[in-house]
């Protein structure tokens, strides 16, 4: 008999549905999801972006899934909300072998977790959770903090990692080594089944609707136009750089948010640097953007970036990628030989990392080495073999 998992998850999330119907189309485990709501399949505003948000991949498709709150007008609710989910009836219904919560930010996930293990059923967690990515001043409060967590893990009989600084931060909170395993930050790679002609011709599409020439280097900045992605730097780094090189330089700007009135006034062509602001481009078409782009530039502030998806994006197309030092993944991929690390708002590093860069030849699969170990199906791969330890226990 297949092992009965249960995923428990806040919503579905465009790098997490996915491993979802990897994992069911391995048809290894009876796989049932649990959402909180469907607001993100539904469209819903999206403050940081500015605009409403519908994304045109399914997030449904592919794994048996149920809706607790089909009525949702937001994906969140704080960390009282969502109070009419009855976690003990949802596993009374689904009696799973093991169930795995995705988020500990709200309240239901620890009921979640306390009835699981009043039950006996193995419980994990898989949370993209890291002690770094917020500068922490206050004693008092990261002393509360560990102490929550603490108390909350004892009742994981284990975890999945995301990465190196995720593992970190379960290992300093109660995990013992033995009791996690990766299951790696991943998203679709929608350039895997491109061969190398479509690629390039996607690649010169794009540049050539932009008209941007097949010299001109292109340094990206893709995501939502906040402060605390820090996009002005990477826009002053390309005219820094611009100053410096015979090359046209093209900063292309692929996202939305607060800050693009402002930018779009303080940035203006001007000699040899040439400023896009294209907008939000949704899932189906933002690869073609990352083809086009030669260097992308994630430049956050310690403000809570966890891991940066867009990393990942990025590589699987082929880009080079600079990131500060305050962004998650920056210890994963910052050793790569196309990639970078620069202190977080210092501007001269990033100029002298994009120039270095910009020596580099155009590849689009330097990098497939080394995203593999973050892959969709990597990442099901991971949790299928946990949850099988748990079908051979019956």
């Amino acid at each position: 008999m297949k092992p009965k998992v249960l995923i428990v998850d806040t919503h579905p999330v465009q790098y997490r549905s996915p491993i979802y119907a990897a994992i069911t189309e391995g048809d290894e485990v009876d796989l049932s999801v649990v959402y909180y709501n469907d607001a993100s399949v539904r469209g819903y505003h999206d403050v940081e972006f500015g605009k409403e948000v519908k994304w045109d991949s399914s997030l449904l498709a592919g794994h048996r899934h149920d809706i607790m709150i089909p009525d949702a007008q937001s994906t969140c609710a704080g960390f009282f909300g969502f109070a009419q989910i009855r976690p003990k009836d949802v596993l009374e219904r689904y009696q799973p072998d093991i169930i795995i919560i995705h988020s500990l930010n709200n309240l239901v996930g620890f009921k979640f977790a306390f009835f699981a293990k009043l039950k006996g059923i193995a419980c994990w967690l898989r949370v993209e959770t890291q002690d770094e990515a917020f500068v922490r001043k206050s004693k008092a409060k990261s002393l509360a903090r560990r102490f929550i967590y603490r108390a909350a893990y004892r009742f994981f009989d284990g975890a999945f990692c995301f990465g190196e600084l995720n593992k970190k931060h379960l290992l300093t909170h109660g995990f013992k080594d033995k009791d996690i395993v990766y299951s790696r930050f991943s998203t679709v790679d929608r350039a895997r089944l491109l061969t190398p002609d479509v690629k390039e011709h996607r690649r010169s599409k794009v540049r050539s609707s932009l008209s941007i020439s097949a010299r001109d280097l292109v340094v990206g900045f893709f995501g939502k136009l906040i402060p605390k992605k820090d996009p002005s730097i990477v826009l002053e780094a390309c005219r820094a750089l611009a100053r410096s090189t015979d090359r046209n330089v093209v900063c292309l700007v692929v996202g939305s948010g607060e800050l693009e009135s402002d930018l779009r006034d303080r940035f203006r062509d001007h000699d040899n640097v040439t400023y896009h602001f294209v907008g939000f481009v949704n899932q189906l078409q933002i690869t073609d953007y990352y083809l086009a782009t030669d260097i992308l530039v994630l430049p956050s502030r310690r403000e809570g970036e966890v891991w940066g998806l867009v990393c990942n994006e990025a590589l699987q197309a082929g880009c080079a990628v600079v990131m500060s030092d305050a962004v998650g993944a920056a210890l994963e991929f910052g050793h790569l030989e196309r990639c970078g690390i620069f202190p977080t708002g210092d501007l001269d590093r990033l100029v002298n990392i994009l120039a270095h860069l910009s020596t580099f030849e155009r590849s689009f699969d330097w990098a497939a080495p080394y995203i593999a170990d973050y892959s969709t199906e990597a990442a099901a791969t991971a949790i299928t073999a946990v949850a099988a330890r748990y079908g051979k226990r019956q």
